[in-house]
C-alpha cells in the first residue's frame, strides 16, 4: 500500500511540473505577443508557417527570385500564390467547389517541392503549367485545367490531406 502511495505521489508531482512548464510557455507567449505571433513576410526562399490538420503550408504572396546557395546568384522569378500557399491562381476552399465550365476537365496535380514549383521563374513554367499548355496544345474539344496542389516539403500522408480537404 505504501509503494502504490509513493507511486501515485510521484506521478501527481511530475504531471503538476508539466502542467506548470506548458503554463509558463503559454503566459510567456501570451505576455510577449498578446496580438499573436507576426505574419511570416516571404523575403527570400520559401517560406513556411503552420497550419491545421496539413502541418504547414508555404506563406502566400509573391516569390520575385530564387536564390542558389551554392553559387550565390539569384535568379529572377514572378511567383503568385495563392491565400493558402500553393502555386495556383485558383483560390481553394472546401466549402465552395470548383465550377467547372462545359466541356471543362479539372486535372488534380499533386506532389512535393518539384511539383510546387521550385526553382520555376513563373507559374505557367512549373510541372503543372506546361502540363495544362500541352494538354490544351494538343487538342481543342475539351479544355484542360490542371490544378497545382503541390507543397513545398510534403510527404504522400500530407498530400492526401491536402487533396481530401481542398482537392
Amino acid at each position: 500500500m505504501r509503494k502504490l502511495l509513493r507511486v501515485i505521489t510521484l506521478i501527481a508531482i511530475n504531471l503538476l511540473l508539466f502542467i506548470a512548464m506548458l503554463a509558463s510557455i503559454e503566459l510567456y507567449f501570451r505576455w510577449r505577443y498578446p496580438a499573436g505571433l507576426p505574419e511570416i513576410e516571404a523575403t527570400n526562399g520559401l517560406w513556411q508557417k503552420f497550419a491545421p490538420y496539413v502541418m504547414f503550408l508555404t506563406v502566400p504572396g509573391t516569390y520575385n527570385a530564387w536564390p542558389n546557395q551554392f553559387t550565390g546568384q539569384t535568379f529572377p522569378a514572378h511567383i503568385v500564390t495563392n491565400a493558402l500557399g500553393f502555386n495556383d491562381p485558383h483560390e481553394f476552399d472546401f466549402t465552395k467547389p470548383y465550377q467547372k465550365v462545359a466541356n471543362e476537365r479539372a486535372v488534380l496535380f499533386t506532389g512535393g517541392s518539384v511539383a510546387w514549383g521550385i526553382g520555376s521563374t513563373t507559374t505557367e513554367t512549373t510541372i503543372s503549367g506546361r502540363m495544362q499548355y500541352y494538354l490544351n496544345k494538343n487538342q481543342n474539344k475539351i479544355k484542360y485545367t490542371v490544378i497545382n496542389m503541390g507543397m513545398a516539403s510534403y510527404i504522400a500522408y500530407q498530400q492526401y490531406l491536402a487533396l481530401e480537404l481542398w482537392g
